[in-house]
């Protein structure tokens, strides 16, 4: 998970653009695929996947989704914060 620095975000208004970002990391296409379903099922909107070194990588943006994701974290247990 990414979350963007708020202070520089402020400063650097016209040149950072770093926002909220989850992204799955997966071996296959076949994961992906699944990953981007499941993404769907639970009416978030994936980004475009990419593929870095031998795995891909599927991103998916917006405050919302990050504040969703954190609570089904907690709700399962899940440090968010991996304290």
């Amino acid at each position: 998970m990414r979350v963007p620095n708020l202070e520089r975000r402020e400063k650097e208004s016209a040149t950072y653009r770093k926002g909220y970002e989850i992204r799955f990391v997966v071996a296959t296409k076949r994961q992906l695929a699944e990953i981007r379903r499941l993404l769907r099922r639970v009416g978030f909107k994936p980004g475009k996947p990419f593929q870095k070194h031998s795995r891909w990588v599927q991103p998916v943006y917006g405050r919302h989704v990050m504040q969703q994701f954190r609570s089904w974290m907690k709700q399962h247990g899940v440090d968010p914060d991996g304290d």
